[in-house]
């Protein structure tokens, strides 16, 4: 019986250290929700404005692989921000 209690007791203390990254995944995921609903308005003021400047689609369509893989970076490095400062005030 007591092989038991010991093996959920390792099995719900592997968990607790999952769940800090949880809440900074969490964290960073709702900043990057609001940052997304500014950044739809801003980009659909600037696809207006960049019609009637004539940029053609490949022009647009590198932006737009340029901007989501710097979205994906600072998402990244949120995160792990995010990780080190639970880390810092946990300990």
């Amino acid at each position: 019986m007591s092989d038991l209690v010991l093996e959920i007791l390792k099995d719900m203390q592997r968990q607790l250290y999952v769940l800090p990254r949880m809440q900074a995944e969490m964290a960073t995921t709702a900043r990057a929700v609001t940052l997304l609903e500014q950044d739809v308005r801003m980009i659909r003021a600037a696809l207006n404005d960049m019609a009637r400047t004539n940029v053609t689609t490949g022009e647009a369509d590198a932006l737009h692989s340029e901007v989501n893989q710097l979205r994906a970076d600072v998402r990244e490095h949120e995160t792990r921000l995010h990780i080190l400062e639970h880390r810092e005030t946990a300990g």
